[in-house]
């Protein structure tokens, strides 16, 4: 549960500050979400 409230927090706004050319922490805590979830590490993820 806590992943999915992690995503929809990070997500939109890393991808809103991709579309305008930014680079941003939302950006590194999406980044961080998704190689912790193809890790394996879901404790990590949340």
């Amino acid at each position: 549960m806590s992943i999915v409230a992690g995503r929809a927090t990070f997500v939109p706004g890393a991808v809103r500050g991709v579309a305008r050319g930014r680079l941003g922490v939302g950006l590194l805590m999406s980044i961080a979400l998704v190689g912790a979830v193809v890790l394996g590490q879901f404790g990590e993820a949340a």
